[in-house]
């Protein structure tokens, strides 16, 4: 039987996908609230009117800034009640879609995401993550379902920075460890589990093998099949990696090292998956792997990907002795870590944190 929380009803993907949003709208009703960014609005929005148009799907549009937090989900489930709109589209980043998820959880409204960049699966995925008004990660929110409809239009996101992408590849690599090291921990050994451990290792090797191509075709504006390739597996097969592997599986220290950083203001420039991507090298020196492997791992984020690979990187270049051990101590509070086949304990993360920064530090010499 199709489980809502794996995957959407239908995923279209493909330049002028956007077009057609019209036709999917009214097949769930024929009056939608739209929450997206500004600029998110901006490169999509004039696009969606014309398709509303042409579908006679009526519309009205709130504009997106902030967090995804519980007085935001509140405002626009609101909003969503009180125009009794029959769905919800949310247009934009991860902060945004995540929001529009949840409001359409909590007033019990279908969901169709049009993410504008491809810096998350947060377009497919059945969870959102909560922060507080301030910005300070509090936790995920179990969904119960994904969107019924994710609309990506590869044109989009091809204009869009190609920072984004990177980030966004960044994230997607958690996958391949933190699926595995969660499953060494539940010990689950089902289909589920099997079929998201297979994607996993999928995904590794298209983001090694083409996601520098893909890099350089989106920075050339070049929508190509190798950039469509990586799009796919940024949100559709990431998404899916999330679903099949479930609640248990999503979560470790690559994530657990992103949510910790939101308490220091300095970081929130840096990107959700340029963070994960180096907590991802924290969690291979905790797990015990070579400093040979790590090295390898930090330069392929560095000359393949573009990506951060020391604090400074992050915005976190005058961080104290001090700031780096309170780092430590929350990470070390997250269950994800405190049940890790390792010791994840203050000292150790902390020293772990130091060493990937040292390596970074080499590499950018």
């Amino acid at each position: 039987m199709f489980n809502a929380k794996v995957a959407p009803n239908e995923f279209a993907r493909g330049v002028g996908a956007i077009e057609r949003i019209g036709d999917y709208v009214a097949r769930y009703g024929s009056r939608a609230l739209v929450i997206g960014g500004r600029r998110a609005l901006g490169a999509a929005l004039a696009k969606m009117q014309a398709s509303f148009e042409v579908a006679k799907v009526s519309f009205d549009v709130e504009e997106f800034s902030g967090y995804c937090s519980q007085n935001m989900i509140k405002r626009y489930a609101d909003k969503v009640e009180a125009g009794r709109y029959d769905l919800v589209v949310g247009v934009g980043g991860g902060r945004a879609l995540d929001c529009v998820k949840a409001v359409g959880d909590v007033t019990w409204r279908p969901v169709i995401t049009v993410p504008t960049i491809a810096a998350t699966c947060a377009a497919w995925s059945s969870v959102s993550v909560s922060y507080s008004d301030e910005g300070i990660f509090e936790g995920s929110i179990s969904l119960r379902r994904s969107p019924v409809v994710a609309i990506v239009d590869s044109r989009i996101l091809c204009d869009a920075p190609v920072r984004y992408l990177a980030a966004g590849i960044g994230d997607a690599l958690a996958k391949w460890y933190e699926v595995p090291l969660n499953v060494k921990i539940t010990g689950e050994d089902s289909a589920s589990i099997r079929s998201a451990l297979a994607l996993t290792d999928l995904c590794n090797r298209m983001f090694r093998e083409l996601g520098r191509q893909a890099l350089e075709d989106a920075g050339r504006g070049e929508v190509t099949e190798t950039l469509e390739r990586i799009i796919d597996a940024v949100i559709m097969l990431t998404g899916l990696i999330s679903g099949l592997a479930g609640d248990a599986c999503r979560l470790a220290v690559g994530h657990s090292i992103y949510n910790c950083m939101s308490h220091f203001k300095a970081s929130s420039a840096s990107l959700h998956g340029e963070k994960v991507a180096f907590g991802l090298a924290v969690q291979q020196v905790l797990e015990g792997r070579s400093l040979t492997e790590v090295n390898d791992y930090l330069i392929f984020l560095k000359k393949e990907l573009g990506l951060p690979v020391t604090l400074g990187q992050l915005g976190l270049c005058g961080i104290s002795e001090a700031e780096i051990s309170h780092l430590a101590e929350l990470v070390a509070q997250d269950p994800a870590v405190k049940s890790a086949p390792f010791d994840g304990n203050v000292a150790n993360i902390r020293k772990a944190i130091l060493t990937v920064d040292d390596m970074g530090k080499k590499l950018l010499d």
